[in-house]
């Protein structure tokens, strides 16, 4: 679970994969599934001082062209090269975009949808999002019928994102919310995000129930996901959740929060091999 200078915790949910120089982390045993799935790191990447060095957002600031190959990097070190990547220009909200047909354009070309949760049944397409203390949530239907991936920071918590791409992903493959599994990767934890009473507020609104998790004007948004996932009726032992904090894990993860909007970022990856 850890690899050259990088030593993570033995609870760690998570596994740290080296391919070549790049550095992801992984759930357990999906890829023997058929499903490809990883959320990156700052390792293996070609970007420079504050974006170092793999850094695949182009919304950050960062040099484009570095942004192109940190990308390029990252489809290949996945085991997916030459997959169409389907993204979407994330708001914060709890829109769902169900990609339906492979994207004909490259990563982050042309128009994408306003969503903060991508839901697909197609084998050999990427699904990408990015984020830098938001929750990264991996999302897979069995006997690979489909895959989703969300970012849910506090706003889209609030709205009920997650909850829509549980929905969502049941309705497109038939699965039970009990047969699905999730991997709630590295967020900012409770320790690191102070929150006021707005933002408690906007949470408690649709989670009445997350008063643990909204205390001491803090903010446990991996402990809120879980819960989530659990409620709209995911099994506990399906569901994987980091215990890493971006903030805290400044060698491994980006973080908004630390280090402000010269920010990289992680991206959230997820999709189904193709079918031989």
């Amino acid at each position: 679970m850890s690899g050259p200078g990088i030593h993570l915790p033995a609870a760690e949910a998570f596994e740290l994969t080296w391919r070549g120089e790049v550095a992801l982390l992984q759930p357990p045993g999906w890829q023997a599934s058929g499903v490809v799935a990883a959320v990156s790191t700052r390792i293996g990447g070609v970007s420079e001082g504050a974006y170092r060095a793999m850094n695949p957002s182009l919304s950050s600031g960062d040099d484009p062209a570095r942004v192109e190959e940190n990308r390029r990097r990252l489809v290949l070190a996945i085991g997916a090269s030459g997959w169409p990547v389907a993204t979407a220009h994330q708001v914060h909200g709890k829109a769902v975009h169900v990609v339906a047909t492979p994207p004909e354009l490259a990563w982050g070309q042309g128009i994408s949808p306003r969503a903060d949760a991508l839901v697909t049944a197609l084998p050999g397409v990427l699904l990408a999002l990015v984020v830098a203390d938001c929750v990264p949530i991996l999302l897979r239907a069995p006997a690979g019928r489909g895959v989703a991936v969300v970012h849910a920071g506090w706003r889209g918590s609030a709205a009920g994102v997650t909850e829509a791409a549980v929905r969502e992903l049941c309705r497109l493959t038939g699965a039970a919310a009990d047969d699905l599994e999730a991997a709630i990767g590295p967020a900012i934890g409770p320790g690191c995000y102070p929150v006021g009473p707005e933002v408690r507020q906007e949470i408690l609104l649709n989670h009445p129930w997350a008063l643990a998790e909204t205390a001491d004007g803090r903010l446990d948004l991996p402990t809120l996901q879980r819960k989530i996932l659990e409620r709209e009726g995911l099994k506990p032992k399906s569901v994987l959740t980091s215990g890493l904090c971006t903030r805290c894990w400044p060698d491994l993860l980006f973080s908004y929060r630390r280090d402000g909007r010269a920010s990289g970022r992680m991206a959230a990856i997820i999709g189904l091999e193709k079918q031989e």
